[in-house]
């Protein structure tokens, strides 16, 4: 926290006066959407609970918490870190730690990153698969995705569809 300095908090809200507050707060919520996108990732994992209706809520609403929570306290860091106008597009969290000379910790934060990056990939492939098993279920997928393995019960069908389709794009 010792590189955190107070007057780089008027940059919280770029170009914003009194009156344009409430235009500023409504862009930064817009921004933030695509930060919550994966819980209905969550929901559509419903079948693998035991019990979802107490299970789906708690942890839907339990991970919005500290995700909202970590999102407000490492903005609210690197707003203190770096002045607004220096942070560049591609990675101001790792621009705000080098700048301040802690390059180590940049390093850690582009692989964090990338780690991130994957497994955002792999949760979507994962989703993916269980969406055509529930549409196959109502009929509006051809039958054979909504085949489920005898022994380890998931889509075997869907999930070799969805691992064609991405290596296709892959290539």
């Amino acid at each position: 926290m010792y590189h955190v300095a107070s007057e780089f908090r008027h940059y919280f809200c770029p170009n914003s006066r009194e009156v344009q507050a409430p235009i500023c707060s409504k862009k930064i919520c817009s921004c933030n959407r695509f930060n919550l996108s994966g819980f209905d990732d969550v929901a559509n994992s419903a079948e693998e609970s035991k019990r979802p209706q107490r299970d789906l809520p708690l942890g839907i609403l339990g991970s919005l918490l500290v995700c909202a929570i970590l999102y407000i306290g490492v903005c609210l860091v690197l707003t203190g870190m770096v002045p607004y106008k220096f942070l560049g597009e591609d990675a101001p969290l790792a621009e705000a730690f080098t700048a301040k000379g802690m390059k180590f910790v940049a390093i850690l934060i582009s692989i964090g990153a990338v780690v991130g990056l994957a497994t955002t990939l792999l949760v979507g492939l994962y989703v993916q698969s269980r969406l055509y098993l529930g549409l196959a279920r109502d009929g509006l997928l051809p039958s054979i995705f909504s085949k489920v393995h005898p022994v380890r019960h998931t889509p075997i069908h869907s999930q070799v569809w969805v691992g064609i389709v991405a290596g296709v794009l892959l290539n």
